[in-house]
């Protein structure tokens, strides 16, 4: 079941390079976009079933590789479910040659010939089209295959993109970290000490319930703890920063679960532990680098949104000094007058004013104002009632400033240029991955609010 997907237009294939004869087959008339659908994704021709279930699970691990970027896959417990008696699918199969396999939720393996299912299920959250949706999975599907932990901490992170309270969604989402980072044993010297105290335990009373907890206790101090092995492998995979930036969210989460502290603050949290678990993930899986529609996650903890240009202040900054530059040298200079200085100089300190407040509510929310840093949370309150891009809209509005001030045309068609750039190289693309990381919270935002003024 796919929520969001476009089945008016589908590939000619389906075509993975590790599942030979795949082919989708779609269904749910009419096809209409943003209604839940289905598809089928069929391979036949294996050689045994251990064959079709090692390639079956490779696509499971696409999907979810794919479903990691922000869109979410579910795929279940793969397990065949029967409506109908033994009896009736046994005469069903003698009377007709009809072998019925109904309610599957998953990947279902079976002998070829004449098959039935009466649902099969596997859900997923989309905005795109079908051809998209099948590159994603493509593209994925040429990653290395996932091992039982990374596989696992996958599913939990595309769990957490489905809808669900922000303090779910967090938990989950350092689950997958967990999953992700197993315990080492500790040193041998360590493991000598251990020995050493259980012999010192033993000939104080084996039989007391305090020696029983601390036995357990020493046998447990064998190993990592959890949060000790989730910061060593942060650190090495991801850098010092990230791993300061986990410790402090496994201590929000120690203070939500054990202390009840936390409700309802918990969604800017939330999104900083999505991009640890993803570029954990993907890290795990050799230190790729995976480019898609909407992010690139690096091996660094560095990220920038897919699709930007250049930053828009060094856009603005560039169209400023350009305009400044020909309006001396090709114009003559500048027509300045007091009227003109007071009104632009006005409209430059308001602008000002409003890139400042806007970043006060930026730093506020605890998301980073560096337009190419990864975006924790969606930023609602001050300007940004009025304007989703509000300090975009006060570098134009310097721009626009200038012009007055200094009496020159070619101020206001750099705005012109310089707006241009910023909406097509710089707005379109962010929207897309604030779409793909807050998902409907974003979408009610962009409905709620203009883009610019």
């Amino acid at each position: 079941m796919v929520t969001g997907l476009d089945l008016s237009v589908q590939p000619a294939s389906f075509d993975l390079p590790t599942l030979p004869s795949a082919a989708q087959i779609a269904s749910n008339e009419p096809r209409v976009p943003g209604v839940d659908q289905w598809i089928t994704i069929k391979s036949c021709g294996h050689p045994s079933r251990d064959s079709a279930e090692v390639l079956g699970l490779r696509l499971k691990d696409a999907i979810l590789l794919a479903g990691v970027d922000g869109f979410g896959a579910d795929f279940g417990t793969n397990k065949v479910r029967s409506s109908l008696s033994d009896t009736i699918k046994s005469n069903i199969k003698e009377q007709f040659g009809t072998v019925i396999r109904d309610e599957v939720h998953g990947i279902d393996i079976f002998e070829d010939g004449d098959v039935r299912h009466f649902t099969a299920e596997a859900h997923l959250t989309v905005q795109m089209d079908l051809p998209q949706f099948s590159k994603r999975v493509v593209d994925a599907s040429k990653l290395p295959g996932l091992t039982p932990s990374s596989r696992t901490g996958a599913e939990l992170i595309n769990d957490s993109l489905f809808p669900m309270p922000e303090e779910a969604r967090f938990i989950l989402r350092i689950s997958a970290i967990e999953a992700l980072c197993e315990q080492a044993r500790r040193p041998q010297s360590f493991q000598d000490l251990i020995n050493k105290l259980l012999k010192q335990l033993s000939s104080l009373g084996a039989g007391s319930s305090d020696c029983e907890t601390m036995r357990n206790v020493l046998h447990e101090a064998r190993r990592q703890s959890v949060r000790q092995a989730c910061l060593n492998k942060i650190r090495m995979r991801l850098g010092n920063n990230v791993a300061r930036d986990f410790k402090r969210l496994y201590g929000l989460r120690s203070k939500y679960v054990h202390e009840g502290k936390g409700r309802g603050l918990l969604s800017a949290p939330a999104a900083e532990a999505f991009r640890i678990a993803r570029d954990l993930l993907f890290a795990e899986l050799g230190g790729v680098v995976v480019e898609t529609n909407t992010a690139i996650v690096m091996k660094s903890s560095e990220r920038k949104k897919v699709g930007m240009v250049l930053p828009p202040p060094i856009i603005f900054g560039l169209a400023a000094v350009g305009s400044g530059v020909a309006q001396y040298f090709l114009l003559g200079g500048f027509a300045v007058s007091e009227a003109r200085s007071i009104i632009g100089g006005l409209v430059i300190v308001l602008s000002v004013v409003l890139i400042g407040t806007s970043a006060r509510f930026f730093k506020k929310a605890g998301t980073p104002v560096r337009p190419v840093s990864p975006t924790t949370t969606i930023v609602q309150s001050g300007p940004y009632r009025l304007s989703r891009n509000p300090m975009y809209v006060g570098m134009a509005g310097i721009l626009f400033g200038l012009s007055v001030c200094l009496g020159s045309p070619l101020f206001l068609i750099a705005l012109v240029v310089a707006l241009a750039i910023v909406h097509f190289g710089v707005v379109l693309p962010e929207e897309q991955y604030l779409k793909a990381l807050h998902g409907d919270a974003y979408r009610r935002y962009k409905v709620s609010v203009r883009r610019w003024v």
